[in-house]
């Protein structure tokens, strides 16, 4: 009879362990992903000179698309992409050109409209799924 009670207290924890991990295995998921912070590139001011005919040195600026320097690891940064089952980053190899300001002009490999990656609460890598994070 004993062996009985104990059988049929296992089950019950048993069967309770399984309801909550159905009803919240996604959110349990979910928060084990790493948490990303995004932004896109912004437009900034870099500086051009310019020798004209004459000799004389002529200084301007012109807007282009640039990144912040603390989200570049050697010459990529990581954009977040979307897709049906949540979102993942990927490592994009950016051909960069002036800096100003701590912010380089990204000549190549990078859109107005991809989200870059500014914070992480981990380390990433190439194809990882993440949790994107919006700080109000």
């Amino acid at each position: 009879m004993k062996k009985r009670k104990y059988l049929n207290r296992f089950a019950v924890l048993f069967l309770a362990f399984m309801l909550f991990f159905t009803l919240f295995g996604e959110r349990l998921y979910e928060q084990t992903l790493p948490k990303v912070v995004t932004t896109k590139a912004k437009e900034k001011e870099f500086p051009v000179t310019v020798f004209l005919e004459d000799g004389t040195e002529y200084t301007a600026t012109k807007k282009e698309l640039a990144v912040p320097a603390y989200v570049l690891e050697g010459n990529s940064v990581f954009v977040l992409e979307e897709t049906p089952d949540g979102y993942l980053v990927r490592e994009r190899v950016l051909e960069l050109g002036a800096e100003a300001e701590q912010w380089f002009e990204i000549v190549n490999g990078l859109g107005k409209q991809d989200k870059i990656v500014l914070a992480a609460d981990r380390p990433l890598k190439d194809g990882m799924r993440v949790l994107r994070v919006e700080i109000k």
